[in-house]
């Protein structure tokens, strides 16, 4: 299977998922990241609520492109010309992770989600569509970090 983009990817996926696997990995992933999912809910107008209820794939797509965008271009994966950016990405989630394994696993992840860029989209630089497609991207080879993250989204 393939591996991962973003981490909002990691970040919003991360976030948007239920952690069912032990404290460690729950608070090297969800504890650094949720408060910049809460500045950019609160950028875009969204609850607590709204993203506990838009988890997963589907959920996903309810969600504003742009609160997304916001999300992995705090966590640069997303740059500020609108694309997507795994070495970067890679760079500041190694800052907020302190296990190799985890961290390892995350960046091919990433690294995979890379051929987002090669796809059309109508926002430019906006970065939002993108945005979007990565985390969709992530979701979609999540099992790759979930064997080790056992996360359940």
């Amino acid at each position: 299977m393939s591996k991962l983009s973003c981490i909002v990817f990691c970040a919003v996926a991360m976030r948007l998922c239920v952690f069912v696997a032990s404290e460690d990995a729950n608070s090297i992933f969800h504890a650094p990241i949720k408060p910049i999912v809460i500045d950019c809910a609160k950028e875009y107008g969204l609850s607590e609520d709204d993203i506990k209820k838009n988890r997963g794939l589907d959920g996903l797509k309810n969600l504003p492109p742009c609160f997304i965008r916001c999300v992995l271009n705090k966590l640069d994966i997303i740059n500020d010309k609108g694309q997507y950016d795994a070495d970067s990405g890679i760079a500041t989630i190694k800052g907020l992770m302190s296990n190799n394994e985890y961290l390892e696993k995350i960046s091919g992840v990433l690294k995979e989600c890379e051929s987002v860029n090669e796809k059309s989209v109508s926002d430019g630089d906006a970065g939002c569509e993108r945005a979007l497609l990565g985390a969709m991207c992530y979701l979609d080879h999540k099992t790759i970090v979930s064997k080790i993250l056992f996360l359940k989204c």
